[in-house]
């Protein structure tokens, strides 16, 4: 382990802001001065993907304040964004090509993988709500358009074909992988059909906060006037309001669409505070004199890390982390 906490200090000291998701590196990179360290970084998280039977290209995010100067750049180097929302674009890139890429951006933008994100968990609504009393007075979602952005509707078909879902639905995946995957989306509009029966469904698979975006966009044209989103999204802003998940939230409640979002899934998960370095170490202290923190694992747990700080991501202001085992 000891390898590791040192190469990861390197990289942070190096210039690159990390987050730590199993124990993969996400690198969050000035574009024009840092090709080689993407390089490494995304490296591995490639490799980290190849072990999990996902293959390449990567997905990456560009984030620029000069949209129009980063996508002529990209054309001319025959890199084409999938997506463009807000001045950030989403593009899939072969490794072989990630220094040419870093290259070609204006000075000032910021390459990352999408922000970590996961289904929450999900519980039959209908009879502990008494939703049943108020079908009986005709409250059925009868005009209503609800949207469900979701990871994934697996077994789609086989839900519509047991009734569990209705046989007209509108559906898009964002991904490009199409809409299958996870089931999580297909139990979420499950859910929904049960509490609004005769609402009209809209669902989107997404798995980047481009194509929640883009997804958003799309709804709000198609006329929905509600959004469930059942996922949690890390890192992506410090838990102020702020950030690309919470201008999609933003831009949905501007046009008038009621946001239902689930929450509390990582309530015993989590860790925040402001910086406390009593004695001048440089080390947060998590209580007074104390400066680490410590988590418990059984034999062959998974742990997943995310770190960010109230001026992330754009700060110039860098933290080291050490790990021990």
């Amino acid at each position: 382990m000891r390898a590791a906490k040192e190469t990861t200090r390197a990289r942070v000291m190096g210039g690159v802001r990390l987050f730590l998701v199993g124990l993969s590196l996400f690198a969050i990179v000035p574009a024009a001065r840092a090709a080689a360290v993407l390089d490494d970084a995304l490296h591995q998280l490639q490799q980290r993907r190849l072990t999990s039977g996902v293959s390449e290209p990567l997905t990456v995010i560009v984030e620029t304040g000069l949209p129009a100067v980063a996508a002529d750049a990209l054309r001319r180097h025959a890199f084409t964004p999938r997506l463009a929302v807000d001045g950030r674009f989403e593009l899939q890139v072969e490794a072989a090509r990630l220094s040419a890429f870093a290259a070609a951006l204006p000075v000032g933008s910021l390459i990352r993988p999408s922000f970590p994100h996961e289904a929450d968990v999900v519980s039959q609504g209908v009879p502990l709500t008494g939703a049943g009393d108020m079908h009986t007075l005709e409250a059925n979602g009868a005009g209503v358009r609800i949207g469900i952005i979701d990871l994934g509707f697996a077994s789609l078909a086989a839900a519509q074909s047991a009734g569990e879902l209705p046989a007209a639905l509108t559906v898009s995946d964002y991904t490009g992988l199409g809409t299958g995957g996870t089931n999580h989306g297909t139990q979420v509009a499950q859910i929904v059909h049960d509490m609004a029966p005769q609402a009209q469904l809209h669902l989107a698979k997404v798995a980047t906060d481009v194509q929640l975006q883009q997804a958003v966009s799309d709804m709000i044209m198609a006329g929905v006037q509600v959004i469930n989103h059942s996922v949690s999204w890390y890192g992506a802003a410090f838990y102020d309001n702020t950030g690309p998940i919470c201008n999609s939230v933003d831009t949905a409640a501007a046009s008038g669409i009621q946001w239902v979002n689930s929450a509390g899934n990582d309530r015993l998960r989590h860790y925040l505070g402001a910086f406390e370095d009593g004695n001048g170490n440089l080390r947060h202290e998590f209580t007074n004199g104390q400066d680490y923190n410590t988590v418990s694992l059984g034999a062959n747990a998974n742990l997943r890390l995310v770190l960010n700080w109230d001026a992330y991501p754009s700060t110039s202001v860098l933290r080291s982390v050490s790990l021990q085992w």
